[in-house]
């Protein structure tokens, strides 16, 4: 069993981000960049030096076509998996696009255990103007986000988290929930996909991926009318043309590196090729 490399790992992403650049430029489908990455490509030109993934944002209607454009793709099974609700059951309100070469190994990250290296694809929704309203909204999305986990019958899948600490409380506060919920999942999907949604044809200005565990993801819609080419390593990949709105909204002086401390990454998992491979 021979372990992905971080210059593997780094390739199979940008990959997979070209597999979906290519759809979206072939059928004017408008992505972006997000969270780290995008940082990442106006801070560094890439990735940020000490992490490990790629994030996409698109607005929930883009992001509904670009579902439908991946799960057309001939190379979907032959290459990827993607998980995604109307796949299989999916337990976080976004996608996964993942490697099938690859699998994972993971003590705290159970969730979609033996998939393979992957990017997120987050759906971005309106969200209320008033910050009090969009707080609480996103509050809300978050407990309807950690029952859907708890939905998940096997094992302690449901207390899936990024560090010892998260894994263990999760592990006892959502214990209760995992019994109450564990045969809803089609319910709870259902819901919080409705709930996410609400606010998508009204007049309100807000947008974001509403069950961010970043409290500030909440930001002026209007981001999203332009789209531009970034260069991210060897590549050109898209992004929103006010990146500063967004980056300043979610992390301040985002040109400030942080201090080593506060400098995340997802060492919680582990990366190998399968055997054929």
């Amino acid at each position: 069993m021979k372990e992905v490399s971080k210059e593997e790992l780094f390739t199979i992403q940008l990959d997979m981000v070209q597999f979906v650049d290519d759809i979206c430029r072939q059928q004017n489908i408008n992505y972006s960049l997000s969270g780290g990455s995008l940082l990442g490509s106006i801070r560094h030109g890439g990735f940020i030096p000490w992490d490990d993934d790629i994030d996409l944002m698109l607005v929930r209607k883009e992001y509904n076509r670009l579902i439908e454009a991946i799960i057309s793709s001939p190379d979907l099974s032959k290459k990827y998996t993607l998980i995604h609700s109307s796949q299989k059951n999916a337990y976080l309100p976004f996608a996964k696009l993942c490697d099938n070469r690859t699998f994972f190994k993971s003590d705290l990250d159970t969730l979609n255990e033996g998939t393979g290296v992957f990017i997120d694809i987050f759906p971005m929704d309106i969200m209320p103007t008033d910050i009090k309203k969009a707080k609480k909204f996103k509050k809300k999305a978050l407990l309807n986000n950690l029952r859907l986990a708890s939905s998940k019958k096997e094992g302690v899948s449901y207390a899936s988290a990024s560090n010892l600490i998260f894994f263990l409380g999760k592990l006892v506060l959502l214990a209760p929930w995992h019994f109450m919920y564990q045969n809803r999942y089609e319910y709870l999907n259902s819901k919080i996909n409705l709930f996410m949604q609400q606010y998508n044809n009204t007049d309100e200005k807000n947008i974001g991926y509403v069950s961010s565990w970043n409290k500030t993801e909440y930001m002026d819609k209007t981001i999203f009318d332009e789209f531009e080419d970034v260069k991210f390593e060897n590549r050109v990949f898209r992004k929103i043309k006010r990146h500063d709105v967004y980056l300043n909204q979610l992390y301040g002086d985002y040109m400030v590196l942080p201090p080593e401390n506060k400098r995340e990454n997802h060492d919680y998992y582990k990366w190998y090729w399968k055997d054929e491979e």
